[in-house]
């Protein structure tokens, strides 16, 4: 019996080792594969076709929808302005609103209401805010809550409630307001067998807003004006301009409580100013806010200097006043001098943060390109003939780069007079300054305003920078 477990127990080791001896090995080969990555991106941020803003020092009563009926007594009349997200990602919308007087600058703007207090008769005084919904109600248009298909047109004029003690001041010039808005939601599938490549757009479709309705945000222009002054004797009125930015929302970024979705930057920001030596900035929030602002140096052919500080009579300090730097004229004039083709520098600011009270504050650098050549806009005038417009070209990033389209309305409709249309008028001519537009297309406007001595027209054109922007210019009739 033993004798017969013997031998089976060499018959399986046998048909073990023989098993093992049978098995073979390849070469060695590579494989490998490119594997493609399923993502994809939109961005469609929706914001306002067009602004409704009027100015009422003195409180009249204003009908605001036609119905004869009174609407408001406020001294700043403004529609409430609807931004929705409808991208792929969270978003932080920027608007910039750049204020301007026409009234050849007798209007100050101020960001402490308080101040009108104190305001002389004389003084043409106006505090000016942009205020943005509260998040206790959801914005609405004509009652309902806007979804996917809501549009540009449609955000001119939404129902919203506004945040308190939210407003944000705006001054002459640029102003930045800024909101984070959520991501919209996105439906589709990947089907493998078909797909190739990474760019699988074409298989999600837009399908709703965020769905706790944090996609959706406004504002509105609130504020007051001086009431001692006779406003009669201004003859022109306030341009308000938006530009409107967006990029991807940082990570863990979160609104201002009690806010829709206004949005501040806890961390500084620094911007290239419009004018020459100037930087704008924001302070951010928390702990790595600024707390002060030590020195800002320049490279000039190897030296470093700092144009924050004065150096005896050589310069004197830069004015640091409501987030904007302006660097000491005769501290730019050596740098304009040794770079005279460049249009702008680069600067290294050094400020030191608040600190959280555990780690104390620290030093921090930031950097930051200004500007060495002045930045102007283009202006329009009326020229002296029927169908003129003189305009100057401007300098810097804000010059103009070309002319897109001049607009007039015609009885309702709008027609194109700097480019042809077909055999109904030649393209405007345009050369050294001076508009000239063709004269079958002035007749239009010539025989449907007999009685008019100009008509306004709407130029459409490109900066340097590459910005499209808008001017307003009276054209004559006569």
């Amino acid at each position: 019996m033993r004798k017969m477990k013997k031998a089976l127990a060499v018959a399986l080791s046998a048909t073990m080792v023989m098993g093992m001896s049978m098995t073979t090995f390849a070469a060695d080969q590579e494989v490998s594969v490119d594997a493609p990555i399923y993502a994809y991106d939109v961005t469609n941020v929706i914001v306002p076709t067009n602004f409704v803003v009027a100015f009422n020092p003195n409180g009249l009563d204003v009908d605001i929808d036609g119905d004869g009926t009174k609407d408001t007594s406020d001294q700043i009349i403004s529609r409430n302005y609807g931004i929705i997200n409808k991208s792929t990602q969270d978003k932080v919308i920027t608007v910039t609103l750049n204020v301007e007087d026409l009234n050849e600058d007798k209007i100050t703007f101020v960001a402490d209401p308080a101040e009108l207090n104190s305001a002389a008769q004389d003084d043409y005084m106006i505090s000016l805010k942009a205020t943005p919904a509260n998040d206790a109600a959801k914005v609405q248009i004509g009652g309902a809550d806007a979804d996917k298909d809501t549009e540009g047109a449609a955000l001119v004029n939404v129902e919203m409630t506004a945040a308190t003690g939210a407003d944000q001041p705006l001054v002459a010039g640029e102003n930045e307001i800024s909101f984070l808005l959520k991501k919209a939601q996105f439906t589709g599938m990947v089907d493998m067998t078909k797909t190739s490549g990474n760019n699988v757009m074409e298989d999600f479709t837009l399908s709703a807003l965020d769905a706790d309705g944090k996609g959706i945000t406004a504002f509105t222009l609130t504020g007051d004006m001086n009431t001692n002054t006779d406003w009669t004797k201004l003859t022109k009125g306030i341009r308000i301009t938006a530009v409107y930015g967006n990029e991807n929302a940082p990570s863990g970024a979160t609104p201002v409580t009690g806010t829709g979705a206004l949005f501040m930057n806890p961390n500084p920001v620094f911007k290239t100013g419009d004018g020459v030596g100037t930087i704008k900035y924001k302070v951010g929030t928390g702990a790595g806010a600024i707390s002060v602002i030590s020195k800002i140096e320049m490279d000039n052919n190897g030296k470093i200097y700092d144009g924050y500080n004065a150096s005896g009579s050589l310069w004197s300090h830069a004015t640091d006043e409501n987030g904007l730097i302006t660097l000491d004229s005769k501290y730019m004039a050596y740098y304009i001098k040794s770079y005279p083709n460049a249009s702008t520098i680069q600067a290294t600011i050094t400020y030191e943060t608040v600190g959280d009270g555990i780690t104390g504050s620290e030093t921090r650098t930031a950097t930051v390109n200004v500007r060495l050549k002045e930045q102007v806009a283009p202006s329009f005038t009326p020229g002296d003939a029927v169908g003129v417009i003189n305009y100057t070209s401007g300098s810097g990033d804000k010059a103009l780069a070309s002319i897109a389209k001049i607009e007039m309305d015609n009885s309702g409709k709008i027609y194109d007079g700097y480019n042809a249309n077909g055999s109904l008028w030649a393209d405007a001519t345009d050369a050294n300054g001076v508009i000239t537009f063709d004269s079958k297309y002035m007749s239009y406007y010539t025989k449907s305003y007999p009685n008019d001595a100009t008509i306004e027209a709407t130029v459409t054109y490109v900066t340097v920078g590459g910005e499209t922007k808008t001017a307003k210019v009276d054209v004559p009739l006569k």
